[in-house]
């Protein structure tokens, strides 16, 4: 397959939109399953990036363009999701109680350690997310969250430890 061409920006613009608004839209779908307002500006700053970087489309051949498309819907909707969650308080991810929560020393605890830590050890232990859950929320891979549990772990038993604290 060919190259784009030299069209006009707004013809060559209009020509990718009508042929892969839906793709983008199923990306989105993806990371905001049940969201469509979120859908829609993850989509819509996705053909805003294209706008931008129109001449890369000229460049790349017929056939590596969905990818690119693809490439660059998912960074847009993971963007909106890392920004979401930078404004949302850990409270709104907690349940109000859970069975198997923490007694109130180790949960204290918990909350003296680093954000980095402290967010998925309480989205863990506190709230009962599973490990896909949290990555999903934080933004992160999974191999990333079991190591700020193994390293929150080590950083809490050596806070309680140290407090006397032996539950």
């Amino acid at each position: 397959m060919g190259k784009l061409g030299n069209r006009d920006d707004k013809e060559l613009l209009q020509e990718l939109y009508c042929r892969y608004d839906p793709l983008l839209f199923r990306v989105a779908a993806r990371y905001f399953p049940t969201d469509p307002q979120e859908r829609e500006d993850a989509v819509q700053n996705a053909w805003l990036k294209v706008l931008r970087h129109l001449e890369q489309a000229r460049e790349l051949p017929e056939d590596k363009l969905p990818l690119w498309l693809v490439c660059i819907a998912k960074n847009e909707a993971i963007s909106l999701l890392r920004r979401r969650q930078a404004h949302l308080p850990l409270e709104e991810w907690l349940p109000a109680a859970s069975p198997a929560a923490p007694s109130g020393s180790v949960r204290e605890a918990i909350g003296a350690l680093p954000e980095l830590y402290r967010a998925v050890l309480e989205l863990k232990f506190v709230a009962g997310y599973t490990n896909r859950e949290i990555a999903r929320m934080l933004g992160i891979s999974e191999s990333a969250v079991g190591t700020r549990i193994l390293r929150g772990r080590a950083m809490l038993k050596e806070k309680l430890d140290a407090e006397g604290v032996s539950e």
